[in-house]
């Protein structure tokens, strides 16, 4: 069976060929030559050509509520998060912003920036460069607080452990 993937292999940059895959053995054509992989060596694989736009990925949500009784609330919570994830390079920026009245009086209003670059430097094992975490909160008086830091990890799966500096 042969298609066109885009493969990521263990020390082996990431590539798009025709392949062939049949038990233990993944054989990869190109142009120039034909290699034979473990099977196990293979981190990822997507079906067709990858662009710079299909490493990208996002969302946001707005969650409101109400509530009444003795007093009346109001909570407003924004959420929203840019990804790139290519087999390199990891970068990630969240926002959450929190806002709440409690009889027509503000009672919350924070928000959170934070933002990393994350670099592989082996299949699981990757180093932060740079990881920057804006704070504000009016009710702690806190105006603003950025938090600069560094640190590593390792990827399990889709679990990602790791300490900072």
């Amino acid at each position: 069976d042969h298609r066109d993937l885009h493969l990521s292999i263990r020390r082996q940059r990431q590539m798009c060929i025709r392949d062939s895959i049949s038990g233990d053995t993944l054989t990869i054509v190109t142009d120039e030559k034909t290699e034979h992989f473990p099977r196990a060596d293979l981190v990822s694989i997507a079906k067709g050509r990858i662009s710079e736009i299909d490493l990208w990925s996002g969302g946001a949500s707005i969650g409101l509520t109400k509530n009444s009784g003795n007093s009346d609330e109001l909570q407003l919570l924004m959420l929203a998060h840019i990804v790139r994830q290519g087999e390199k390079l990891r970068f990630r920026i969240h926002y959450l912003n929190n806002l709440s009245k409690t009889d027509g009086a503000d009672t919350v209003e924070n928000q959170r920036l934070d933002s990393r670059w994350d670099l592989f430097i082996g299949d699981r094992i990757y180093l932060t460069p740079s990881m920057l975490d804006y704070y504000s909160d009016e009710f702690q008086n806190i105006d603003w607080r950025l938090t600069p830091g560094a640190g590593a990890g390792y990827t399990s799966g889709d679990t990602i452990t790791g300490g900072q500096f």
